[in-house]
């Protein structure tokens, strides 16, 4: 006996690139629900940058103009060598119909995307974590847990999040925009293979009136690179690399691998530290701050699955590759992936196309994957010495990728191995 889907398609994960996948489904005419397990969006988060290869892929969902009247175009990245000036690229280079990249914080995003796609009448399911999934060649079934907030203690109070309530789920499809603890990676029994040793940033956001930036500064050393965001309204964003052999007690103390940064200001990464580290690796930065608004240390993991889904199950985001993070390349390639996948499941499920156009996406997207993040870069005979100095420091720092990607690098001298 035949039994109905609740949904053609489960998306699992409400960060950008869950509600992107899911609003191009909706949008395709399939019926969508998209859970997860937090009680709203992100609150703040390190990723806060999109490039034009993952603009374009955001115009086929109708979601631009509300992202560009936030977001900050900026078309230059100053690149340092130490303390001194080295270079300067020109970000337009990287994409024809969207020159520029747009700074604009992960929240805002996400709060963009959500709306428009309660406006096609469908809302994230918060509070929402699956428990069980069994994925087959002919359909998906699953569990999901609904969860409460429950705050008790006598002398001590204490706050918990409980499971209120279960249910059962049928669907055509899985998509798995969990992130890097991923449900679906796991339930696919996909490895998450380490790629290089985790990265240590120091994080902080502040307000500087009297700083007028509108470049994004990148500062290559032997501790690795630092970057400054401009966020608009005197608003900055520095994260400073740190070597992890002189911070293994603050790691052990505040670590994450992916950030939702609604902390407080660390102890430990305070406004004389911040200062410290701007006296040692930017002396140019005024040191004429008026507020620090918050600071988190955070890990970041390099690691890659081993394929994009199988059967009916298929993954995208970070839920299938960590990287570098001052590129935000894992975030724009989860959104452009997104938008690819959750095409091809359209074309399945309402054009007649064949399953193999789902297992292509599963086999050979890893390829793309490691092309992007573990191909070497090699200097050209053109390329200035600091460039050949930090040639592999220097494309985890771009913000494209793909062909994009390439064309800044050939700005600096710099070509990938297999291009």
């Amino acid at each position: 006996m035949a039994h109905r889907n609740d949904c053609d398609v489960l998306v699992v994960g409400a960060g950008p690139v869950g509600l992107a996948a899911a609003l191009a489904l909706t949008q395709k005419g399939l019926s969508v629900q998209i859970v997860d397990e937090s009680w709203r969006t992100a609150g703040r988060s390190y990723a806060l940058a999109l490039h034009g290869s993952t603009l374009r892929a955001l115009e086929k969902l109708g979601s631009i103009e509300p992202l560009l009247s936030q977001g900050q175009q900026v078309t230059t990245m100053e690149l340092f060598d130490g303390q001194m000036p080295a270079g300067s690229l020109n970000l337009a280079r990287a994409d024809d119909e969207f020159p520029f990249v747009l700074v604009l914080p992960q929240q805002a995003l996400e709060d963009a995307l959500q709306r428009q796609l309660a406006g096609q009448k469908v809302r994230v399911q918060w509070n929402d974590r699956v428990s069980a999934l069994d994925l087959t060649a002919s359909g998906c079934s699953g569990t999901i847990e609904h969860l409460e907030k429950y705050s008790g203690g006598y002398s001590v109070a204490r706050t918990e999040w409980l499971v209120q309530s279960t249910r059962a789920i049928r669907c055509g499809y899985v998509l798995g925009c969990d992130g890097h603890r991923s449900v679906v990676r796991r339930a696919l029994g996909l490895e998450f293979v380490e790629q290089g040793r985790p990265v240590l940033y120091a994080v902080f956001e502040l307000s500087a009136p009297e700083v007028h930036i509108d470049t994004i500064r990148v500062v290559f050393d032997a501790q690795g690179p630092s970057v400054l965001w401009p966020l608009g309204q005197d608003h900055y964003r520095w994260s400073f690399a740190l070597d992890d052999r002189l911070s293994l007690d603050l790691e052990r103390a505040k670590s994450r691998l992916a950030v939702q940064a609604d902390g407080e200001i660390l102890p430990h990464l305070d406004r004389p530290r911040l200062l410290q580290l701007i006296a040692e690796r930017a002396p140019w930065f005024s040191d004429r701050i008026r507020e620090l608004e918050w600071s988190v240390l955070v890990r970041f993991e390099r690691r890659l699955t081993t394929a994009a889904g199988k059967e009916r199950a298929f993954l995208a985001g970070d839920a299938a590759h960590l990287s570098a993070p001052i590129g935000v390349q894992s975030m724009n390639v989860g959104i452009q992936e997104a938008v690819d996948i959750s095409e091809r499941i359209c074309c399945v499920v309402r054009e007649g196309a064949p399953a193999s156009l789902l297992d292509d996406y599963a086999q050979n997207q890893p390829a793309a994957w490691r092309k992007q993040w573990q191909t070497a870069v090699e200097p050209g005979p053109k390329a200035a010495a600091w460039v050949t100095k930090y040639a592999e420091q220097i494309c985890g720092v771009l913000p494209a990728t793909g062909p994009g990607l390439d064309k800044l690098l050939g700005e600096l001298g710099l070509r990938r191995s297999d291009a």
